[in-house]
């Protein structure tokens, strides 16, 4: 059921991500006998997508990286087109590379889902690839230390809770109302200019 009620925001706080996130490396060393369901980042804050599982036998890698759900996530070399996002219960205990720096998040201050609805704006991966050292803000890898020093506004949580709501409504509509959904986003868009102004 689409939620079409205004939101009240009554407090935003700025924060440093670095006081929010958490870098983790839960790292497995890669065994020949082994196979490590493995995912990808896609661009645009449109979520994970389910890669084909790493083969043991088969991988170069001597290790690979274990994610939760709930965690923050990234692909460094994506970054510039908007690949972040936030692990799906779905991909619990799934695995990925060092390309793909993965996040706790204090919960307590802002909703997981929350920061993938606010990086999903292309106003905050912009901002964040153009503060990269490199030749351009395409091909060149956000490193974590430049993501954990960017500044973000957030509302108070019980507004970061429906905002999130929103997000997985536009995600639904879109695939099955497209009018609903061109409307949510529309809202959504309005919420985000008043956070990053």
């Amino acid at each position: 059921v689409i939620t079409s009620a205004p939101i009240a925001i009554e407090t935003i706080r700025e924060f440093v991500l670095a006081d929010v996130l958490t870098q983790v490396r839960d790292e497995v060393a890669v065994e020949a006998t082994g196979e490590y369901p493995n995912v990808g980042v896609l661009g645009f804050g449109r979520g994970l997508f389910e890669k084909p599982a790493i083969d043991g036998s088969r991988t170069s890698a001597r290790s690979l990286f274990r994610i939760r759900a709930q965690q923050f996530i990234y692909s460094k070399l994506f970054a510039f087109e908007g690949a972040y996002t936030v692990v799906d219960d779905a991909f619990g205990g799934y695995f990925v590379s060092s390309e793909f720096p993965v996040f706790d998040v204090d919960s307590e201050v802002v909703d997981p889902r929350f920061l993938a609805f606010y990086f999903a704006a292309p106003a905050v991966w912009q901002r964040v690839a153009s503060s990269s050292k490199g030749l351009g803000l395409r091909r060149q890898r956000v490193n974590p230390d430049r993501l954990l020093q960017q500044r973000i506004r957030v509302p108070d949580l019980s507004a970061q809770h429906r905002l999130a709501q929103i997000l997985l409504e536009v995600r639904h509509s879109q695939r099955q109302h497209v009018l609903t959904g061109v409307q949510l986003e529309a809202g959504r868009r309005a919420i985000l200019d008043r956070l990053l102004t």
